[in-house]
């Protein structure tokens, strides 16, 4: 199925563009589409991605042109309140159960932030 992206035009018409998806995580989705859409614009994600299928609102962060005439985007989810009770909720669950989300790397460890790629350069 593929991925629409809906958001409101300058005169609050509402229009819908297909998108694809290069990057996605828990906080947010990196796109590429047709369509050049305002910074900080709240917008609409209807689709399959990452885990299965979502309808997520999200927020414009930043938007480059490519070579090709298209623009890639990063788009940060909104989380209402309800959401995020429920990711806690979650969390706490998998604590209990003995089956903890891994949540990166410890204290202890450490990430060398010279041999990750940079996608978005």
């Amino acid at each position: 199925m593929p991925i629409q992206l809906q958001y409101s035009t300058a005169t609050g018409k509402y229009e819908s563009v297909a998108v694809e998806v290069f990057d996605s995580g828990e906080g947010g989705v990196g796109i590429v589409c047709h369509t050049n859409i305002s910074l900080h614009a709240e917008v609409l994600l209807i689709g399959n991605w990452g885990d299965g299928e979502k309808r997520q609102r999200a927020t414009i962060r930043w938007c480059r042109p490519t070579q090709s005439g298209r623009f890639r985007m990063g788009l940060l989810f909104i989380v209402r309140a309800a959401d995020n009770q429920k990711s806690k909720n979650q969390e706490t669950n998998n604590h209990k159960s003995g089956n903890p989300k891994n949540e990166g790397p410890s204290k202890k460890e450490s990430v060398n932030l010279e041999s990750v790629e940079d996608y978005y350069e």
